[in-house]
């Protein structure tokens, strides 16, 4: 069964006969934050939902990709900022959305924690939190893949943005 891997959100059709799919939803990443006197915080990597859902090929999907969290600008004190939520929507009914796995019965993983992931001088260095399709970076790194955590930003730099989330569908064959 075909499987779509979806960076833009976007209408999605289905092919006739399907009737079954899993549908993997990440969150964008947050930014990294900023300190005018030190590293700023890194941001965590968004969270990511799992669905197994029925699928009416008369139904479209309106699908939408989360944003990365946009980085605080340089010299300022700012915390990270939240990247946006990925989601999709059938027709008028409620929205598949990472906050709404849980009392679906689904899969939520909540994405990593900023850590430090450097050292210099004694000093722990705050990189950017992971996501499942997107590893922990460095300080002063955007997030990479898709839904991963912005680094903190060096003293009196921007901070670094969180990298965008993005949204899977996978057709199951029949009786899955």
């Amino acid at each position: 069964p075909p499987r779509l891997t979806i960076t833009t959100s976007q209408v999605v059709n289905h092919a006739a006969g399907v009737t079954r799919a899993k549908v993997t939803i990440q969150n964008g990443g947050a930014s990294g934050g900023t300190s005018s006197g030190g590293y700023g915080a890194g941001g965590t990597g968004g969270d990511c939902a799992i669905y197994w859902v029925d699928v009416d090929p008369s139904i479209p999907w309106t699908v939408v990709i989360g944003a990365g969290g946009v980085g605080p600008g340089a010299g300022t004190n700012s915390p990270s900022n939240v990247g946006g939520a990925s989601s999709v929507t059938a027709r008028g009914l409620t929205a598949w959305t990472t906050t709404a796995a849980i009392a679906a019965g689904m899969l939520m993983i909540p994405g990593g924690t900023a850590m430090a992931r450097d050292v210099s001088g004694g000093q722990a260095l705050p990189g950017g939190g992971n996501s499942m399709f997107a590893t922990p970076v460095a300080v002063n790194t955007a997030g990479n893949g898709y839904g991963g955590g912005g680094g903190g930003g060096n003293t009196g730099s921007a901070g670094p943005n969180g990298s965008a989330g993005l949204v899977v569908i996978e057709y199951l064959a029949p009786g899955a």
